[in-house]
């Protein structure tokens, strides 16, 4: 296995570790003064360098110290240009407060929750976004507009005395319904993360996420607070050919993708050269997979790395390795790296004890730099993070993912606790199934989801985008699972989709459709039932089903049929047809002309069986009959005697 961290060793880590105990205003100016003159942030319509995004940022700090004192308390952002939402940042953390950012194309009632969670009182905004501002604000909110900043105000660094561990912001992980869920971090988790990692001030990165999720905010402060250039590209908007052609063109040496979004990026470079300054692919928010790595490995040159990481939003970094084209891909799980410096990784078994080397255990993470909790939710705080007491300063967080730690200390992601499920009395890993669907040739997009048609029987759903339209067959898909999975792991409905639903690139499980009633696509056409035994038995099976409609020539299994329907079938066809089928017909014959054919059958086989059975009365009645006046014929009467 060729893997290497990304972070500095020896001498030069215990350097890192003093820088880190700084705020990031402290670390951005200490930039601007080597690198005034440098790229900051490139856009579409707009760059500006170290010096003016670094005066723009004072001058937005000066009017909220103007109007709001320089008092802590949670500032809105609501932006849409990545210039004026980094400045505005800045200016905030510049002025003693932590800021909330908001993206502009959430829907509104998603906004309200948050600005109702956080208690934020002020939304920061621009004449742009103005009217947006007015609608979701409350009678509690005020708006201060950045485009009526005084052009006397002073644009000088303010030198307010910040500490490390202030808040620096509310990241809102969820909330388009229901209770957002916030979690508050401070200076020390942003800058652990920023400085441990290798961008340096020779680099551009590449900004396709909202500044509004952990992964581009990273982005932003991997880059400005280590002298580098971010670059944004809106790849909703323009698609993956351009996004090729703009990382050529932009000298891209830093491109940070979701891995759904890479499956589109590398064939394209199959047929023509990936830039040569492109030193390093970041992929996040979803696990890399093998699929990820092969791809990179054959559309990317061995001079391009590939860095893989685990984090979440409630410990940043927890993982990651920078590896190359010898890489030694784990064959079972998939990789997440060494854990990062002064980070403890512990793997512990459901009793909280630490599980044996190599064994599987819940990743639980002790360190200093943990993000301070979630934002008005103590109870959850009590759950998840946990105080050390033999470790001033540490706390452990239980992050609810399963690994398996190699010899090396390399640890391996082997799913999530919450997405084990059972199955018919079988523990099933639904990220391994999502694997094996991702390993089909013909599936770019694949999710998995447990359905519980009926109250105790579950069944798994499988999720799948095709290449390229690619027509997929359900019966081909599951002949491929059932080479490869045990058949308790075989989904039992198959939804065929033009896309999966991602929010800032990672699937969102809770927006998958539920399956329907309608008949899933099969490779054979459908067939209306044509007798009265047909009719009978397409009832029986779309209401056990609950599928319509059925063909008689459609496989049980591949509408979605398990043991569990099955005993029910073939407990219905006893009822109804007053016959004795055994569960095993149904496993080998599937399909309702079959069961038919084997139900005629057994009616025959019974009508024959009981006609020889009344036959069989008669002579053994007649037989008795003569047998009993043979007799009375033999019998010697007295008188005679």
């Amino acid at each position: 296995m060729y893997a290497q961290y990304f972070h500095p060793t020896g001498p030069l880590l215990d350097q890192k570790r003093a820088e880190i105990e700084q705020t990031i205003p402290d670390r951005f100016e200490s930039m601007v003064n080597l690198f005034g003159a440098k790229l900051a942030i490139q856009t579409k319509d707009r760059a500006i360098d170290y010096d003016s995004l670094n005066r723009y940022a004072n001058r937005i700090a000066r009017f909220l110290v103007n109007r709001r004192d320089s008092i802590s308390e949670p500032i809105s952002v609501l932006l849409d240009d990545v210039v004026d939402i980094v400045a505005t940042m800045l200016g905030i953390l510049k002025s003693g407060k932590f800021f909330v950012v908001l993206d502009t194309s959430f829907p509104e009632i998603k906004i309200k929750g948050i600005l109702n969670h956080s208690e934020t009182g002020v939304i920061v905004t621009n004449n742009l976004n103005l009217g947006l501002a007015r609608q979701v604000q409350s009678e509690q909110t005020s708006i201060l507009n950045i485009d009526e900043i005084a052009d006397n105000l002073g644009d000088e660094n303010l030198g307010l005395k910040i500490r490390p561990d202030e808040f620096v912001s509310i990241l809102y992980t969820s909330g388009s319904t229901g209770e957002p869920k916030g979690v508050v971090d401070n200076h020390l988790v942003n800058m652990h993360l920023a400085l441990l990692d290798d961008t340096n001030p020779e680099d551009r990165s590449s900004l396709v996420h909202s500044v509004a999720f952990g992964s581009g905010r990273g982005d932003i402060f991997y880059s400005l607070l280590n002298g580098a250039a971010i670059c944004q590209f809106d790849l909703k908007a323009q698609g993956m050919d351009r996004f090729a052609a703009w990382l050529k063109k932009t000298q891209i040496s830093i491109c940070h993708l979701p891995p759904v979004a890479f499956r589109s990026l590398a064939p394209i470079f199959e047929n023509t050269a990936a830039p040569s300054i492109l030193r390093k692919i970041r992929l996040t928010g979803a696990p890399v997979t093998r699929l990820e790595f092969d791809l990179y490995k054959r559309c990317f040159p061995k001079t391009t790395q590939l860095q893989i990481n685990m984090g979440s939003t409630e410990t940043r970094r927890i993982c990651g390795a920078i590896v190359d084209h010898e890489f030694d891909f784990p064959r079972d799980g998939v990789p997440v790296g060494y854990p990062a410096p002064w980070k403890r990784v512990r793997l512990v078994d459901d009793c909280d004890n630490d599980v044996a080397p190599g064994e599987i255990g819940e990743i639980v993470l002790q360190s200093r730099y943990l993000t301070c909790g979630y934002w008005k939710n103590p109870v959850l705080n009590a759950s998840k993070f946990l105080t050390q007491p033999e470790y001033p300063g540490e706390r452990l967080y239980r992050t609810s993912d399963m690994g398996r730690m190699l010899s090396d200390g390399f640890l391996v992601h082997v799913g999530r606790k919450d997405l084990m499920v059972k199955i018919r009395g079988f523990r099933v890993e639904i990220s391994e199934v999502e694997r094996t669907l991702l390993s089909h040739p013909q599936i770019s997009e694949a999710a998995v989801a447990v359905w519980e048609r009926e109250p105790e029987d579950k069944s798994l759903v499988a999720y799948v985008v095709a290449k390229d339209n690619v027509d997929l067959d359900v019966e081909e898909l599951r002949k491929f699972l059932e080479s490869k999975l045990s058949d308790y792991m075989i989904p039992g409905v198959f939804m065929l989709m033009k896309s999966l639903p991602f929010a800032n690139g990672k699937l969102d499980r809770k927006a998958l459709p539920k399956p329907d009633n309608a008949r899933p696509q099969l490779k054979q056409a459908y067939v209306p039932a044509s007798n009265p035994t047909e009719q009978r038995l397409v009832r029986v099976w779309e209401e056990v089903l609950t599928i319509h409609p059925i063909g008689v020539h459609d496989n049980f299994f591949d509408l979605g049929g398990n043991s569990l329907s099955a005993g029910r079938i073939v407990s219905r066809i006893t009822q109804s047809f007053q016959v004795e089928m055994p569960l095993q017909c149904l496993f080998e014959s599937p399909t309702i002309t079959a069961i038919a054919l084997a139900i005629t059958n057994f009616q025959t086989r019974q009508a024959q069986d009981h006609d020889m059975a009344q036959l069989l009365g008669t002579i053994e009645k007649v037989t008795e009959e003569e047998a009993k006046q043979s007799l009375g014929e033999k019998k010697p009467s007295r008188e005679t005697k």
